[in-house]
């Protein structure tokens, strides 16, 4: 096996040049062709709707009717608040001027 190595590394007809740029260009940017479709993907945890909602929970987990939930933007300063119907569940909107 050795001999038959260096046999090799003595061809002369063997190519030792360097990549081509269009090689090099190509092996650079292949991965990010191969990747762009998963930067297109917009998960459900990342929706730009503007809407927020959940359920207001005591420590007995039981739900909390009439609940007051404030959010607040510390980059505006913007307040959005509302109050839990009767099962705890609270929807906020209006979150539009948000920016991540």
């Amino acid at each position: 096996m050795a001999r038959s190595r260096f046999a090799s590394m003595l061809n002369p007809s063997v190519n030792r040049r360097r990549l081509a740029p269009r090689a090099k260009c190509s092996l650079f940017f292949v991965p990010f062709d191969l990747l762009l479709p998963f930067v297109a993907l917009r998960l459900p945890a990342q929706s730009l709707s503007g809407k927020f909602t959940g359920t207001v929970f005591d420590p007995s987990a039981a739900p909390v009717p009439n609940a007051t939930v404030i959010m607040t933007n510390h980059k505006t300063s913007i307040v959005e608040m509302t109050t839990s119907d009767a099962q705890g569940n609270f929807k906020l909107r209006g979150f539009t001027c948000w920016r991540v």
